[in-house]
């Protein structure tokens, strides 16, 4: 074989002329593992990840029996692999691939029934059977904003931080604190890419959903305090965020945004996070679906499932692809999905660019200013 090919394979495995056989096994694992991840396919489509794959396999093979051996190596290699020797050992150490056609589905879980109602429910029929009413995605018109108390209200969302416009900007304004709770998920992560194909499940935070009344005090003055009667209560709801597209908009890497996922990587996205959605619903066990109990045993659990119809917004991708990849997902869940279609409160405003160009809201005179400076208006999930 030419010098000059070796030295390309080299360059291509990144390592040195002088690189041990231990170095050069640990490096084609290294790339056999990123080439067969979940991510690859969100930037190279199957046909392109598997020329990668076949080139790296015949670098490894040339390489092999040339590389010297370092201190820890006993086993000599004598004479060159064939491809078909390379391919084995590589299936042996290589990961499950995890595609949309070969994808996972974990086996449904068994449905406990119902408990039955307990002595101080006695002025009801306790003889009638309340079974679960299963899965279905049912579409109808409403407002997202005014689903039943401890509802899920679940929809897409970038790995920026930013809720900016549509269902997602009216989300921010009546859930500031779960938008909070967001922002500062996507800051913890060590890059975006390790928050896609995932779900944030954010519980109803009080300060969200418990109000005072300004005007009932107890007391004067500026320290007069609420008694309880001032406390309003709104619905409880539960935010679940699925990470389906790193960046948002159009690509603007001076803010490190890659701007808005191409269609089929956002659909794979979405089924890794709707599976996530899943197991970590079913982690609260099955809900209580008498409606005469239910509130006495489920006052902790998430729900009903609200949705809008995610993905088809400013991410642009067909809502009938994604409920396919839904209704896969859910199949055999324990409760119904409904999706509603007007989804935004007429008082909830996109974010507006303000002066310098940095994103800020639009709710009176106190702005909030985060860390993005755009020259145009942002687009988020």
């Amino acid at each position: 074989m030419a010098s000059a090919d070796i030295v390309q394979y080299y360059d291509y495995l990144q390592l040195p002329i002088n690189a041990t056989l231990e170095e050069l096994d640990t490096r084609y694992l290294d790339l056999i593992l990123d080439l067969t991840s979940k991510h690859a396919l969100v930037y190279a489509t199957e046909e392109e990840v598997q020329e990668q794959l076949q080139y790296l396999d015949e670098a490894y093979a040339a390489l092999l029996p040339i590389v010297p051996l370092g201190e820890d190596d006993i086993e000599l290699v004598k004479e060159p692999l064939t491809m078909k020797e390379v391919q084995t050992a590589r299936d042996r150490m290589e990961i499950p691939r995890t595609t949309i056609a070969d994808h996972w589905h974990p086996p449904l879980p068994e449905i406990s029934p119902s408990p039955t109602p307990s002595s101080s429910d006695s002025d009801y029929e306790t003889d009638e059977t309340v079974t679960e009413p299963g899965f279905e995605v049912e579409e109808t018109e409403g407002n997202i904003f005014e689903v039943p108390d401890r509802a899920v209200i679940v929809h897409s969302v970038n790995c920026q931080g930013v809720w900016g416009i549509g269902v997602a900007a009216a989300l921010k304004k009546a859930f500031p604190q779960a938008y909070s709770i967001y922002r500062a998920h996507c800051k913890r992560a060590e890059k975006p890419l390790d928050l896609i194909g995932t779900c944030l499940l954010i519980p109803p935070q009080r300060q969200d959903y418990a109000h005072k009344k300004e005007k009932i005090k107890d007391g004067d003055g500026p320290k007069a305090s609420f008694p309880p009667e001032s406390i309003v209560f709104d619905k409880r709801r539960w935010i679940a965020c699925l990470f389906t597209s790193i960046g948002y908009g159009k690509l603007n890497m001076a803010t490190n945004n890659p701007g808005k996922g191409s269609r089929e990587g956002i659909l794979i996205n979405t089924r890794y996070a709707l599976e996530e959605l899943r197991t970590q619903l079913e982690i609260f066990g099955p809900s209580n679906f008498d409606e005469r109990t239910s509130w006495r045993t489920d006052d902790d659990k998430p729900g009903e499932i609200w949705s809008v119809k995610f993905n088809s917004g400013a991410f642009g991708v067909p809502w009938e692809e994604t409920r396919e990849i839904l209704e896969q997902e859910f199949a055999g869940f324990e409760r119904p999905w409904t999706v509603v279609e007007k989804t935004i409160q007429a008082d909830a405003q996109p974010e507006k660019v303000g002066k310098g160009g940095s994103l800020e809201s639009s709710e009176g005179s106190a702005h909030v200013r985060l860390r993005l400076t755009l020259g145009k208006k942002s687009t988020s999930a």
